[in-house]
């Protein structure tokens, strides 16, 4: 594919992502089956702000929900949804099936220029459901997370005009961080920082700041990364206290965040 085509083809698929994400905010709002997700976004999220943009993506059993928006044809598309065999009563029978089914709060996951590049979808079940079901907290459509940082392209300005970034690991860390107002504040989707992640934030500056999870898993990525890179950078922890997992939980229960004012 040549790059004239392949512009074309990621501006094609960031508008269908655009016209997806807001019939599932259409849904959000008015489908009586996303009342669960709206009191999830309303304890967590309570004064949400038009920065970030949430939806709701129906179950398998409504997806006919969705596709009184959208055409299964543009869902296909994007591989939002899919069609399989099913067997009941020996029967069989061929059903339309989401990639978000068991992930009903969803996101756009944004490039840094602002382009619809996927779907991230929260699941609202119990850890232990999820554990039973072997369905992950988060799930997100086909996109390259180890190319892009989550809200890069919103917190870019901030970052200039503060010469500096904080990295976390979740979605919710990076939304929960900008609606306290620390908007310099970007997230790997995940654990893992890649070298592309590392240069794409050095265009902006040259300030890094880690504040992964406060668990073996973050602590050893924090490590690595400052290993890595900090040769190339002034790369520098962020600890939390030892009574939050994550810069989320120590904002929405009331703990200093104003280790984030950097």
């Amino acid at each position: 594919m040549e790059i004239r085509d392949f512009a074309s083809y990621t501006i094609k698929r960031s508008e269908k992502f655009a016209e997806v994400m807001s019939a599932c905010s259409t849904l959000l709002k008015h489908s009586p089956e996303a009342a669960a997700v709206r009191d999830y976004l309303h304890d967590r999220v309570p004064n949400a702000d038009k920065t970030f943009t949430f939806g709701y993506f129906p179950p398998n059993e409504e997806l006919k929900q969705l596709l009184g928006f959208v055409s299964f044809e543009d869902l296909e598309f994007l591989n939002i949804i899919y069609k399989k065999y099913v067997y009941d009563s020996g029967q069989q029978e061929l059903v339309n099936c989401g990639t978000l089914g068991n992930h009903n709060l969803v996101m756009p996951y944004k490039n840094v220029y602002g382009d619809i590049i996927g779907f991230v979808g929260r699941t609202l079940l119990s850890k232990e459901e999820q554990k039973a079901r072997g369905v992950p907290k988060y799930k997100n459509t086909s996109l390259l997370k180890s190319l892009n940082l989550f809200g890069l392209y919103v917190a870019k300005s901030y970052i200039l005009s503060k010469d500096s970034v904080i990295v976390v690991e979740g979605q919710m860390d990076c939304i929960t961080a900008h609606l306290a107002g620390y908007r310099n504040v970007v997230a790997l989707g995940g654990s893992a920082f890649t070298k592309f992640h590392f240069f794409l934030l050095k265009r902006y500056t040259n300030n890094i700041y880690l504040c992964l999870d406060n668990d073996e898993a973050g602590r050893r990525e924090t490590k690595n990364i400052i290993d890595r890179y900090s040769d190339f950078g002034n790369i520098s922890p962020i600890a939390l206290p030892d009574c939050y997992k994550d810069i989320d939980e120590c904002i929405r229960k009331g703990g200093d965040a104003s280790l984030l004012a950097i």
